[in-house]
């Protein structure tokens, strides 16, 4: 028959344990892992800006029925054409640099809006509030030129 002294030996492991378990699952919310998903969001590019210095290009897309959103381009962002089933990284979309683009761009001293550059794309999003009083960021991961 076991004694009282090793039954509160023996509860007072079980007691330690289990106060790990609930020190585990309260850390595991307190921090929680970051995972996203980039939402595809399709629509007709308006206006385009290079990056300068910066690289990044931002661009306005209008979703159909609503107005357009301002999004950011990194150089480094996914992307492929209507036709080809290759994703390249390497350079800027062509959807984004075509001569009509860059043409009209230069005339409008940096942006566009004119029907040339009414291209129709699918982006792969990720809105971020950067901090407080910061406006909100629409990072690109990803862009499927359409036309």
């Amino acid at each position: 028959m076991a004694s009282a002294k090793s039954l509160r030996k023996s509860g007072q492991v079980w007691l330690t344990y289990a106060a790990l378990i609930l020190l585990g699952i309260l850390v595991g919310h307190a921090f929680p892992s970051g995972s996203v998903a980039p939402s595809a969001v399709s629509g007709t590019v308006s206006q385009v800006t290079p990056g300068a210095t910066t690289g990044e290009t931002t661009f306005w897309l209008a979703e159909k029925g609503k107005k357009p959103a301002q999004y950011q381009l990194t150089g480094s962002t996914s992307w492929q054409n209507q036709m080809g089933p290759d994703w390249k990284t390497n350079s800027m979309p062509s959807c984004l640099t075509s001569t009509a683009v860059r043409t009209a761009s230069a005339a409008a001293g940096g942006k566009t809006a004119n029907a040339a550059t009414q291209k129709p794309i699918t982006i792969g999003v990720v809105t971020v509030q950067p901090s407080v009083g910061a406006k909100l960021v629409h990072l690109v991961f990803w862009v499927k030129c359409e036309g």
